[in-house]
C-alpha cells in the first residue's frame, strides 16, 4: 500500500506540482520569496475579504458564491438528518465504485494494460478527474495528456500506449454519454407528445 502511495505521490509531485512550482519560483526568483508571497497574499486576501464583507455582499456574484457554499454545507448537514441516510451513503459509495469500475474496465481493451488492478483504476480515475476539471470542453486534450503521462510515469508504459488508453477511455465515455442523452431527449419528446394527445389543454 505504501509503495502504491509513493508511486502516485511521486507522479503528482514530479509531473504536476513540481513543474508548476518551478515556473512560479523561477518567476519570483527564489523559494523563500515565493512562499513569503504565497502566504502573504493569502493572509492579505482573507483580511480584505473580512474587512469588506458587508460591501462585497452587495454584489450579485458574491451573493451567488455565498449561496452555493451555504447550499453545499446545508446539503452535507441533511445527510445526518435524513431518515434513510445509510441507504443514501450506500448508494453514494456504489456510484463511486462504478466510476472506478468504468475506468478500470477499459484497461482490458489493451493487452499491455490488462494487468492493471482495481487499485490502479482508482489512480486513473483521480488522474483523469484532474484532466476533466481543466477549463476545456469535456476535458478534451487535458484528460489525454495527464492520463497518458500517469501511465508512463507510474507503470513505465510507452507514451503511445498511454495515449491509446486515454483515447479509448475518454472517447468511449463521450460517445456513450452522447447516445444516452440523445435517447433520453427522444423519449422525453415522445412521452410529452403522448401526454399532450391524452390530456389536451
Amino acid at each position: 500500500l505504501f509503495s502504491w502511495m509513493d508511486k502516485f505521490g511521486a507522479f503528482f509531485s514530479e509531473q504536476i506540482f513540481g513543474p508548476l512550482r518551478e515556473k512560479v519560483v523561477g518567476a519570483f526568483g527564489g523559494t523563500v520569496l515565493f512562499w513569503i508571497l504565497v502566504v502573504g497574499s493569502m493572509l492579505a486576501f482573507i483580511i480584505i475579504i473580512y474587512l469588506l464583507r458587508h460591501r462585497l455582499a452587495r454584489f450579485a456574484l458574491i451573493r451567488k458564491i455565498k449561496d452555493i457554499i451555504k447550499g453545499v454545507l446545508d446539503g452535507l448537514k441533511t445527510i445526518f438528518k435524513m431518515k434513510r441516510k445509510w441507504e443514501f451513503i450506500l448508494h453514494s459509495l456504489l456510484i463511486w465504485f462504478f466510476y472506478i469500475l468504468m475506468t478500470w474496465m477499459v484497461v482490458f481493451a489493451l493487452e499491455e494494460t490488462s494487468r492493471l488492478t482495481f487499485i490502479d483504476g482508482m489512480f486513473l480515475l483521480v488522474v483523469g478527474g484532474l484532466g476533466m476539471s481543466a477549463p476545456v470542453t469535456a476535458g478534451f486534450g487535458a484528460y489525454h495528456w495527464i492520463t497518458s503521462r500517469g501511465l508512463v510515469f507510474v507503470y513505465d508504459f510507452s507514451l503511445e500506449l498511454g495515449s491509446a488508453y486515454a483515447i479509448l477511455a475518454h472517447e468511449s465515455n463521450s460517445i456513450l454519454t452522447i447516445l444516452m442523452c440523445a435517447i433520453s431527449y427522444l423519449l422525453c419528446m415522445v412521452l410529452r407528445k403522448k401526454h399532450t394527445i391524452q390530456h389536451p389543454a
